[in-house]
């Protein structure tokens, strides 16, 4: 109805037309909200299903799929890790949890900067990590993090349940997530530990 409406708008309103591209965007950010939490519900409430993956596989494809943004940015992307790395997840949780670390990463990172994947093979468990020498955060707003709804910055864009959804698919398949200070300077180390296949 929105977008109905700018049509109907004259060219020459101006005012008009900028009110309704607001009443949009919040109606999106809105929309943004209601399927994160869709997400949410279904992540809690479904069976999960856990299957064997190949974690570096996947992590090298997203750092891939990632380069062209990060370019466009001025930042570098890499990928350091194994060729092979067997887990058990649900289907489709470690891409979304790498993706949402690297757009978390390429959305605070200053242009000059390297967002770099990292993958680790021990024992028991594989660790992905993704680490950006972005602001930075605390130590105590890295354990906030992954609360519903929280965003260290309240100015910024985003809805504040991208890593919430990243925690309960993570949990859904015995994995776990954290954030840690990279450093003193600044930057993020998100990772995520998978039980070995």
């Amino acid at each position: 109805r929105l977008e109905r409406a700018r049509e109907a708008i004259p060219k020459t309103s101006a005012v008009a037309r900028e009110r309704i591209a607001d009443a949009e965007a919040e109606v999106g950010r809105l929309n943004d909200i209601v399927e994160g939490l869709l997400a949410i519900a279904r992540a809690e409430g479904g069976a999960s299903t856990v299957t064997t993956m190949d974690v570096a596989v996947i992590a090298h494809d997203r750092v891939e799929s990632w380069r062209a943004l990060a370019e466009e940015r001025g930042i570098t992307m890499a990928f350091d890790g194994v060729d092979s790395a067997l887990i058990r997840a649900i289907p489709s949780a470690p891409e979304q949890i790498i993706d949402n670390y690297i757009d978390n990463a390429i959305a605070h990172s200053p242009s000059g900067t390297a967002v770099l994947v990292k993958v680790r093979k021990a024992h028991d468990a594989v660790t992905v990590s993704v680490i950006d020498a972005g602001s930075g955060l605390t130590a105590e707003q890295c354990e906030r993090a992954f609360d519903r709804f929280w965003r260290a910055d309240s100015t910024s864009e985003g809805t504040g349940l991208g890593l919430a959804i990243v925690k309960h698919l993570a949990e859904l398949g015995n994995a776990t997530v954290s954030l840690a200070p990279r450093s003193r300077d600044g930057g993020v180390i998100a990772s995520v530990v998978f039980p070995v296949a």
